[in-house]
């Protein structure tokens, strides 16, 4: 199957202080079955003291050129607001909200719009 036949979605992740659990999620990220190109995500930190964003910087720098777009973004803001901060910046038909204790299987996305579009939903 084509890339382009795989609808752009985003992935939302609001983050705050999780700089101790964050490499395994980033790492479930990186795993995904679904083409990167037609991936955007949307980190919102919120000014965390612990190393959160520096180590998201890393990674969004060594990554960014794989995926459609990897947007790093600071706000204070509680996770509703920073859910909110997501959808404003996201793109494509599907926004997915993403935490730092989400270890979702590499194929996830493929089968949530399979459900979707079995459920006439697509």
């Amino acid at each position: 199957m084509e890339s382009d036949s795989f609808p752009l979605i985003t992935i939302g992740v609001p983050i705050k202080e999780e700089a101790h659990s964050m490499r395994h999620m980033l790492k479930s990220l990186e795993d995904l079955d679904y083409p990167k190109e037609r991936i955007k995500i949307v980190f919102v930190e919120g000014y965390s003291v612990d190393r959160t964003y520096d180590i998201l910087a890393e990674w969004v720098a060594r990554v960014r050129s794989k995926y459609y777009d990897v947007v790093l973004m600071r706000a204070k803001s509680n996770i509703p607001q920073a859910r909110n901060i997501c959808i404003k910046n996201m793109e494509g038909d599907y926004i997915f909200f993403w935490n730092t204790d989400t270890l979702a299987p590499n194929d996830a996305f493929k089968v949530a719009l399979k459900i979707l579009s079995q459920s006439g939903a697509l």
